[in-house]
């Protein structure tokens, strides 16, 4: 039985011509991972929250551990969230 309701876009992306110009900008350079866009990236960043350092991560979960590693959380340390 198909379903007649829409689905939700939770998600979906929204790309104008230039976020698309940026990715093929990118893509071009060779430069998937670090590169002069994700410095770029990083010191723009820094300069908008006020900070000294930005750095960029894969995904959020990468950041977490990132953020963590930062402040000496090691295993077995007790972290307590939400």
């Amino acid at each position: 039985m198909r379903s007649t309701m829409e689905a939700v876009p939770l998600a979906r992306p929204t790309f104008g011509p230039e976020e698309e110009a940026a990715v093929l900008e990118v893509m071009r350079s060779g430069r998937f991972a670090q590169g002069d866009c994700v410095r770029a990236f990083e010191a723009a960043f820094a300069v908008a929250t006020g900070a000294h350092h930005a750095v960029a991560t894969s995904s959020g979960t990468t950041a977490l551990f990132l953020a963590l590693a930062c402040h000496g959380i090691r295993a077995g340390d007790e972290v307590i969230t939400s």
